[in-house]
């Protein structure tokens, strides 16, 4: 159900059509500038086959708790535009200042395998200034996608965790603490095409572990791999408890110049690795 009116908050809601019915009344805000923000309890918020269900600026949504609060979806295979027919959630242009917390985003359809049957995002940003704090993202291939040059994102003590390009497109993505979780030993984390001019992807302070349902051994997955643009992906002070191949990055796209770095990475026990083995020439 929902609860309207419910201060601090706009809506509170402890099921899926409540949820609906708050992104619906937030949406229809006449006044967009104000923030609408809305609580969910603990709960699972299931949208079946519905995909690109959005959220609009200045909209707040805020779990219980991180584990206890699940949105999700289940596509099924899809044969046409991915991007279109698969986000749980969407954030569009101009919808911009999103907040996130406390809340888990899953794409379902190929989680409990941990294998990918094609692209499936969890999360699609077009949007600027979204931030998100204690937010996990599950899914296996395409988890999370920034989708526009100039569109931007900050996570703080999140969990991302999938297997081929988990976190990938372009525009700006800022991570603090975060803990990043490849479930294979194929897992790529990251693909950007991020335009010059562009961070890109930027990690700080965050760590590489290994889920306890991982499908496999993880150790040998890739940092990251050029997908277009210009290419822009930096690792710093990041705490490897499983170790990626010893070159660190691989190939996809040919041809772009690739701006990938890494500086400061740990082991578990807070030992200096040796990057001496890092190459970006399989990259170009």
């Amino acid at each position: 159900g929902i609860c309207q009116n419910c201060a601090p908050y706009d809506a509170a809601v402890d099921d899926i059509n409540g949820l609906k019915l708050a992104l619906q009344a937030a949406a229809a805000r006449t006044d967009r500038a104000a923030r609408y923000r809305i609580f969910m309890h603990n709960g699972i918020y299931d949208f079946g086959t519905t995909a690109m269900t959005a959220v609009v600026e200045n909209t707040s949504l805020i779990g219980e708790s991180m584990d206890g609060v699940l949105i999700m979806n289940n596509p099924g295979a899809v044969t046409g535009n991915y991007q279109l027919l698969t986000p749980v959630l969407f954030i569009d242009q101009n919808q911009n200042n999103v907040y996130m917390q406390d809340l888990t985003i899953r794409q379902a359809r190929d989680w409990d395998a941990k294998k990918s049957q094609g692209q499936a995002i969890a999360l699609r940003q077009r949007g600027k200034r979204a931030t998100y704090k204690n937010v996990a993202m599950q899914g296996v291939q395409d988890t999370y996608y920034l989708n526009k040059a100039d569109a931007s994102a900050y996570f703080e003590d999140c969990r991302l965790a999938g297997e081929v390009d988990f976190i990938y497109g372009d525009g700006t993505m800022f991570f603090q603490n975060c803990v990043l979780q490849p479930v294979s030993a194929a897992a790529c984390i990251t693909a950007s095409n991020a335009q010059t001019g562009y961070k890109g992807i930027v990690f700080r302070d965050c760590s590489i572990e290994r889920r306890d349902d991982a499908k496999d051994a993880v150790t040998g997955y890739a940092l990251g791999r050029p997908w277009g643009d210009s290419p822009a992906v930096t690792y710093i002070n990041t705490t490897m408890k499983v170790q990626p191949l010893a070159a660190g990055w691989k190939g996809m796209t040919t041809g772009l110049v690739v701006r990938f770095h890494e500086y400061g990475s740990k082991d578990a026990d807070g030992n200096s690795l040796d990057l001496s083995s890092r190459s970006i020439s399989a990259c170009p």
